[in-house]
């Protein structure tokens, strides 16, 4: 199998594209692009201040804890692979004893950081090293400065000063580990997952089958994550395999400076100066656009929206799509990479929720007795899952639990996880995370917590927005209200 790699599609791209466009971003009223020639040269600069004169040894681990612009933060990224050290994407939003759990088990020792906006951070990380483990070496340093990687940002052509990276020797192992990437964390302290080079020729080659399609590029993928496994793919692998992206203008141009913070206003208006046609976003910028009046029709003029992170209200996605805009449902994991296949289809337009897995990608679905299906990954040549916990086969049990579209079996949608399926006394099963997104799409609840583990019925505990909280003693308002709330459903077997 012919190996891809991040510094491969950047020398590729530097010899064969260095004028097509990589990344762009708007700032005042004109377009800024940052081409291949420039990201790719980029790379090379980071590659040069991070590791001069390939000084010690290969295949040691750093680990990448900064508030930097997504245009530097991805240059250190791919620079760092290009000196044949390992990056380890962190984010900042972790607490100091998560850090130095990620820091052992990866056997990392040194961190390139955002010193002083992330100073408090830093400092509380060194004095919990010190009393978890006083023998623990760790060494900090700033990350290379925006000034450093990009002398000529916006405006770099073949005649500006330029220093190849000295080329390392020998070809990847496929199974050699290129990266650490951690997981969310959401259940426990976050685990650092060992990417191999298999795993990035599949994000590689799931980029790559989107930019055959008839995707128009860019993406505006402002706010996302660039130390998640999906913001690596769509930040760096997309644009390095010819769809290019829309990102923020770089801020942090300066030690005390930070980049910009995302919300949906600001999204929004980069995404329209940068006249993107696709946008990849979560499911709470959805719901926001969607109560204005302004953002919804601007979003009328895209050619898709890719979506993932967690469940969007039935209303909301339901109303997009009556609106005639086409929703792509992102789905994957630390564990797998990307599973779904991000190409827009007109005939999927109306099912919004449903998603089709990557031909790349093999799964078993395995039945539960009750209409879902767990996702199982399957290790084949082209994918293999970086955590392998079947007793059978080689694969991934994601404990992700699916249902098939009625009519078209290459579709699925996730109603819950395995592990959140409430148990009745009757034997009955029912998945609380597919109720609860049913629920919270009435305009008058705020949250709602579903319940019955080993009772007859299920029910649901729900607390209703500010202005329709009520006093629960009267009965009669009780009532309408509940009614007003179940009249934006279908029956469930529910008891308020």
């Amino acid at each position: 199998m012919a190996l891809q790699t991040f510094p491969g599609l950047v020398s590729r791209n530097l010899q064969q594209s260095p004028f097509d466009p990589c990344y762009v971003y708007a700032e005042s009223n004109q377009i800024v692009t940052i081409t291949q020639l420039e990201f790719g040269r980029a790379t090379h600069r980071a590659a040069h201040l991070l590791r001069p004169n390939r000084r010690g040894q290969d295949g040691r681990v750093v680990a990448i804890i900064a508030e930097s612009d997504n245009l530097l933060y991805n240059a250190i990224l791919v620079g760092l692979m290009t000196t044949n050290l390992i990056p380890f994407p962190i984010s900042p939003r972790n607490s100091p004893p998560a850090i130095f759990q990620l820091l052992r088990v990866s056997s990392c020792h040194h961190i390139i950081a955002t010193r002083v906006t992330l100073a408090s951070l830093l400092s509380r990380l060194e004095e919990h090293v010190k009393e978890a483990d006083p023998e623990f070496a760790l060494r900090i340093d700033e990350v290379p400065s925006l000034a450093e990687v990009y002398p000529n940002l916006g405006a770099e052509t073949p005649e500006c000063g330029f220093k190849p990276y000295p080329e390392g020797s020998g070809r990847p192992d496929p199974d050699g580990l290129f990266m650490y990437i951690h997981s969310s964390g959401s259940t426990g302290f976050p685990k650092a997952i060992p990417y191999n080079y298999r795993a990035l020729n599949h994000m590689i080659g799931v980029s790559a089958a989107d930019a055959g399609t008839q995707i128009c590029p860019p993406t505006a993928m402002m706010g996302l994550p660039p130390f998640h496994a999906y913001g690596i793919s769509i930040q760096v692998a997309r644009p390095l395999s010819g769809l290019h992206v829309a990102v923020f203008p770089p801020r942090a141009t300066t030690p005390e400076a930070l980049p910009m913070s995302a919300s949906p206003d600001n999204v929004l208006d980069h995404a329209r100066r940068t006249n993107s046609r696709t946008i990849s976003t979560v499911p709470t910028f959805l719901v926001t656009w969607f109560n204005d009046v302004e953002a919804f029709e601007y979003l009328k003029t895209m050619d898709s929206i890719i979506w993932g992170g967690g469940p969007l209200p039935q209303r909301v996605g339901d109303a997009y799509a009556d609106a005639g805009m086409h929703l792509v449902t992102g789905y994957g994991s630390t564990e797998t990479s990307a599973l779904a296949s991000l190409s827009p289809r007109k005939e999927d337009r109306k099912d919004w929720e449903w998603f089709r897995i990557s031909e790349r990608v093999k799964v078993r679905w395995a039945p539960q007795g009750d209409g879902t299906f767990e996702c199982q990954v399957i290790a084949t040549e082209k994918h293999v899952p970086l955590v392998l916990n079947l007793p059978d086969v080689k694969g991934y049990a994601t404990s992700d639990l699916c249902v098939n579209h009625p009519t078209k079996k290459e579709l699925w949608r996730i109603v819950g996880r395995l592990d959140d399926t409430i148990v009745h006394s009757s034997g009955e099963k029912t998945v609380p995370a597919m109720l609860e997104n049913i629920i919270v799409g009435s305009p008058l609840v705020k949250g709602v917590v579903v319940f019955g583990h080993g009772r007859q019925q299920t029910g649901a505990l729900i607390e209703l927005i500010p202005e329709k909280q009520m006093d629960l003693k009267d009965g009669t308002k009780l009532a309408e209200l509940r009614n007003r709330i179940w009249s934006v459903h279908c029956s469930m077997p529910l008891q308020l």
